[in-house]
């Protein structure tokens, strides 16, 4: 555990390093976080039986996104697009 707080840059840099570590060492990480996700929930796998490996990909990066991101919702921000609907 960290003894001081992060910034939102230092978490964002965080996250993204060890996005970066796992695809080191694993290559494409999309599949193994969704074995795990499917042995968690077996009920997600068959909602899912229909999305293929680009599909899934997708998903996980918009994910990742908010994490990845100072403010989602300033205008080029991920969630900005709720604000304008709203």
């Amino acid at each position: 555990m960290l003894s001081t707080p992060m910034t939102d840059s230092a978490e964002i840099a965080c996250i993204s390093r060890s996005r970066d570590l796992c695809s080191d060492r694993l290559g494409d990480i999309v599949p193994p976080v969704y074995r795990r996700f499917f042995e968690l929930d077996s009920s997600a796998a068959s909602l899912m039986v229909y999305s293929d490996e680009h599909m899934r990909g997708r998903m996980f990066a918009l994910v990742l996104e908010p994490f990845l991101s100072d403010d989602p919702f300033q205008a080029d921000g991920f969630r900005y697009w709720e604000l304008e609907i709203m």
